[in-house]
Formats: structure tokens, sequence, C-alpha cells
């Protein structure tokens, strides 16, 4: 019965899911209005069995739109993410530099956190998915911009073939639940898995907007993470390297559009190297640090 509802609309799917009662990861089963389709760091009574998700998936990876904002009927977003599509300018951004500029100043804050317990090239590697050199240029406005770091942008840029469209907007609180989107398409609160070494909880990041304007469209994600999350990671010198690592690793493969697996293989052996610290690598640290009060500068 499952593998027949999973082929219907999704709004229909939705519907009936927020009736049914669903296994989950554990012997429990509860109705699709609390059960998760998939999603790291989370209590598995709340996550769909993942037999039942690996059927979903299929499903929805074979009938998903590509996201190419010249459709002008752009599949909605689905319970395993997707774009929605909105032009700018719009209430909340007038340009896309409002856009830029938001996203600029939450990045910086959640990297004041990183900033001096991991190497830089990490960070630069991370920014340059985001596309956009003038957020790597503003954060280290007024330090030293080593010509290492640099060559490091542009070889990600180049090695991932990157362009300029993607932003993250970041969403930092404190709380004791994660926020995802269950199976009948409600905006749930569900516990965080205790011991799981995760930034990005849930599925609420695999979600984003289309903002397009006349130079171009921004795919934009939002990302809610939980500053327990941020402190227990970047906190620990010998595990904050790894954290970071398997946060771009998700970033990449959940938020970037059209991640393939040629960029999937091009990324690893550039983390497996920016990992690795020496004294070139600690002295760029020190000229990244503090950037949150570059920002505002």
């Amino acid at each position: 019965a499952f593998h027949a509802l999973v082929r219907w609309s999704e709004p229909s799917r939705r519907a009936v899911f927020a009736e049914t009662r669903l296994p989950t990861q554990t012997v429990e089963w509860r109705t699709g209005r609390e059960v998760i389709p998939t999603g790291q760091g989370l209590f598995r009574e709340f996550v769909l069995d993942r037999e039942c998700a690996q059927t979903l998936g299929s499903d929805e990876r074979a009938d998903r739109h590509s996201g190419d904002p010249s459709d002008e009927h752009p599949t909605p977003p689905t319970t395993l993410g997707g774009w929605e599509r909105r032009r700018v300018p719009t209430d909340r951004y007038q340009s896309l530099d409002d856009l830029d500029a938001e996203a600029l100043e939450q990045q910086a804050g959640f990297l004041n956190w990183w900033i001096g317990r991991i190497p830089p090239r990490l960070v630069v590697v991370y920014l340059a998915l985001l596309g956009s050199r003038k957020l790597l240029g503003s954060l280290v406005r007024g330090r030293t911009a080593t010509h290492d770091i640099d060559t490091w942008w542009e070889d990600t840029r180049s090695r991932l073939k990157l362009n300029d469209e993607h932003r993250l907007l970041m969403d930092i609180y404190r709380g004791n639940t994660v926020r995802a989107v269950s199976l009948s398409g409600d905006d749930v609160e569900v516990p965080p898995a205790a011991g799981s070494e995760e930034l990005l909880r849930g599925n609420g990041h695999k979600t984003g907007t289309i903002y397009v304007a006349d130079n171009g469209p921004r795919y934009v994600s939002k990302l809610r993470i939980r500053e327990e999350d941020i402190r227990e990671l970047s906190g620990s010198n010998s595990d904050a390297s790894e954290g970071f690592r398997r946060f771009v690793e998700t970033i990449a493969s959940d938020c970037l559009r059209r991640w393939r697996e040629s960029e999937r293989q091009a990324l690893a052996p550039l983390l497996d190297r920016a990992s690795k610290v020496n004294q070139t690598t600690l002295r760029d640290t020190r000229a990244l640090t503090r950037i949150s009060h570059t920002v505002a500068e």
C-alpha cells in the first residue's frame, strides 16, 4: 500500500499521510503529522522506517523538477525538499544586495564560533560553495588576506564548477527541539537525538527559495541550527574540524542545486587537504579571527 501511495500527487499524499499511522525506525507507529521522512540527529521514533524512506526517496527523485528558474511552473517543495520560486523585490528584500547583506551578517556570526579552532582553508572551501567572493572579502577585510587563501578559493571554485547563485541564511537559536517538515507537510518540533554530533538536524534545510531578479537567480537555503550543537562541536579542538567538515559535506549534498557525483568526488580530496594544519594555515587562522567584528566595522 505504501508503494502505491508514494506515487500519488504531493497534496493527495500529504492528506493521507496526515491521517495514517506509519512505521518509524523504532517499534513506534505514529501519524504522518509526527513522522519525518528523513533526517539526521533526531529521535529515531520520529523518523520514517528506512525501507519506506528509501521507497519514498526513489519516487521523488524520479519526479522532482530540476529547479531551473527558466521553467515557469517549477514543482513546489516536496517532503524531501525542493525549491519555491519568488521574484525580488519582496516585502523582505528590495534587492539581491539586501539578501547578500543579511547572508553576510549571519555567516559572520556563525563562523565566529569556528575561527581559531579549525584550519582557515576549511572556511574558504565552505564560503566558496556559497558563491560570493564579496562574502570572503568582507570577512577578511582589515586582516591579512594571504595568497594561500586566494589560491584555495580559486581552486575550489574551479574544481567544483561553482557559480555565484547560492546563499545560506542562518537562524541560530537555543532550544530543546528541532523544527522539521513531516510527511503531512506540517512544520513540527522534534526532540534531538542525544549524542548526535550533527549541526544540521532534520530536513528543514533541504527546502529552499529561488529569488529571481534581472541579474539572475539566487538559490537560498535557510538553516536553523541550535546554539547548543554549535557550542558542543566548535568547543572541542580535536573534533571541531571533523564536525565542520561533515557540515560542509551536508550543505553540498542537500542545499546546492544540481550537486552531482562528480562534484562530490572532487570535494572529498579538497576537504582532506583543507583539514590538514600547518604553519601557514595557523598564520591564516590568526588573520581570520574575530570576523564578526570585522563585518561590524
